[in-house]
């Protein structure tokens, strides 16, 4: 299964206990196999990531405690800053 390469890379969504993957391509790949090369290139990412966090005070810069914005608003989510109703 893990014979092919990505050809392009997409976007890898963690978010409420689900996993969305889109806009991967590896030729002659099935979707199965796209899915798994797709996980894989994103557990190296946050990988070489969390490297870099803990060698580097401040990390790469390049992951964050929040979505920015126009992420969360494109997705639906709610503003973690938005009034909490369980008080």
């Amino acid at each position: 299964m893990l014979d092919k390469r990505l050809s392009r890379v997409g976007t890898v969504l963690m978010h409420g206990g689900e996993i969305h993957v889109e806009g991967f391509e590896a030729e002659g790949a099935m979707c199965r196999e796209v899915l798994a090369l797709a996980l894989l290139w994103a557990i190296g990412e946050m990988q070489r990531e969390l490297v870099e966090l803990i060698a580097v005070p401040g990390g790469s810069h390049r992951v964050g405690v929040d979505l920015p914005p126009d992420v969360s608003s494109a997705l639906g989510l709610p503003s973690p800053f938005e009034d909490d109703q369980t008080n």
